[in-house]
């Protein structure tokens, strides 16, 4: 834009807080100075209250109290960007306790952190492509030093920040909110069926199996896999739909021929509204419920699909079942020698209560007036989102 006043090198607004090999020394005249702990440290301070944050690499964010945090304890205004893995750059303001990160500090009074910060977030694919590694990448700080950020007047950088402040908090106010109606159906769930892992009200118990049929799909090749058509679902797409609005918001990218699909659709069926189907790999409890009857298939082995029998469960009372069952014993659960995976017959076995269908449907009644209301917010935040991503365009792009 045109009142940018001009265009200074990473290097020159930060002083980071280690020295980098193939970065000259005279770029590097200031090094700062922070405490660290490893990971594991970290997660041992979380005290889940206090005005220390607790800052990782990923996505662990907790809190701790200054005399836990001891000699590890940090106090500024900082940039973080991870060691290892992938650019997920954090910004902070306060006392702290740092775990994996490199950390940068203003180099002047003519730059506001904050500023520097929404850059590199807006520019984090490029600062991704500047981890290299095998396995596990690593930033290469060379690259990431010569890179190119727009300045703006002192005045120009606390407006941007002003914008992009406002609707970025509104976002986490609103993601709160969701985290706060999922609390309010955990808490319904256990007023009306108690713990129902240890199935404490009694209910009378069936193996999943007894009353739902569970299978899973015939097995699709890679070569049969084309860039348009029937969607075909995997763990990732299933986590997505999960989390979405609807089906209709997930955006898929492998897929098989509709001749195929009609194929395998006389073989074994394809799932109808209000199945269940679970990723086999799913420490996290994960099931989604069938929303629409628009055709697509699913991955053999990695998916597991419960056919309901409405008779017996309403959908929502069975999801929230499985889920339960599986956050709490997944380990005994599951197998595997590299990672912990289920199989068919373990959820075939499941020991599902059957509370009376009239209370199954009342749950369900509940639990649709909240998805509701959470439909509502995550469209407003995809709404103040997309107001967010006009504004880092603005002055950024």
């Amino acid at each position: 834009m045109s009142n940018i006043r001009e265009y200074k090198k990473l290097w020159e607004l930060l002083i980071f807080d280690k020295r980098f090999n193939g970065v000259p020394k005279e770029k590097q005249m200031e090094i700062s100075s922070f405490a660290h702990v490893s990971a594991e440290k970290l997660k041992d301070l979380d005290a889940g209250e206090g005005d220390v944050r607790l800052i990782s690499t990923g996505q662990f964010n907790g809190y701790t109290t200054e005399e836990l945090a001891g000699a590890h304890l940090n106090t500024g205004e900082i940039i973080t960007i991870p060691t290892g893995g992938v650019a997920n750059i954090k910004y902070y303001n306060g006392k702290f306790v740092d775990s994996g990160n490199i950390i940068g500090v203003a180099r002047s009074k003519d730059i506001k952190l904050k500023f520097v910060y929404y850059y590199l977030l807006f520019n984090r694919e490029q600062l991704n492509s500047f981890f290299r590694g095998a396995s596990i990448k690593h930033p290469y700080m060379p690259d990431i030093c010569e890179m190119l950020v727009p300045l703006y007047s002192i005045n120009e950088q606390d407006n941007i920040i002003t914008q992009l402040g406002l609707s970025q908090c509104i976002i986490e106010k609103q993601k709160a909110q969701l985290k706060e109606l999922d609390t309010l159906a955990e808490s319904i769930f256990y007023d009306m069926f108690g713990d129902i892992v240890t199935n404490e009200n009694g209910w009378d118990v069936s193996r999943l199996e007894e009353d739902c049929e569970v299978s899973s799909a015939k097995r699709v090749l890679v070569e049969d896999v084309v860039d348009d058509g029937i969607p075909f679902i995997r763990g990732t797409e299933l986590t997505a739909l999960n989390k979405s609005i609807s089906s209709k918001d997930v955006r898929f990218t492998m897929f098989i021929t509709a001749e195929h699909y009609e194929r395998l659709k006389a073989i074994t069926g394809v799932p109808k509204i209000g199945d269940i189907l679970i990723p086999s790999i799913n420490s996290d409890g994960i099931t989604w419920i069938v929303d629409t009857d628009s055709p697509f298939y699913f991955k053999d082995g990695r998916v597991i699909w419960v056919h309901v029998n409405f008779n017996v469960y309403n959908s929502w009372y069975l999801k929230y079942t499985i889920s339960k069952m599986l956050q709490t014993n997944y380990k005994t659960l599951t197998s595997g020698a590299t990672f912990l995976e289920l199989k068919l017959f373990i959820i075939r076995d499941l020991l599902i209560p059957i509370p009376p269908l009239q209370l199954q449907q009342q749950f369900a009644e509940k639990i649709e007036a909240i998805e509701h209301q959470k439909t509502l917010i995550k469209k407003s935040i995809e709404e103040t989102q997309k107001l967010f991503d006009y504004t880092m365009d603005k002055y950024f792009g």
